[in-house]
């Protein structure tokens, strides 16, 4: 490992996994509402948003059980 390489304990790979699962959540929702509260389906964003927020909360989870296991 070089002199700038970091580790990440389990524990801070899962803070900022659930932070992204958070954001991605938080822009699929923001896709399907307007700036007038109506609905404004953007069926592609909701989908690629959703699956990136699935993604992160599986890393914290997993991050979440190495930090039990260790």
């Amino acid at each position: 490992m070089s002199e700038t390489e970091t580790t990440m304990t389990p524990q801070a790979i899962g803070a900022r996994a659930l932070a992204k699962a958070v954001e991605h959540a938080d822009k699929a929702h923001a896709h399907t509402v307007s700036a007038y509260g109506e609905r404004a389906f953007n069926e592609a964003k909701v989908a690629e948003n959703i699956r990136f927020a699935q993604l992160y909360a599986d890393i914290a989870k997993a991050a979440g059980l190495l930090a039990n296991n260790t």
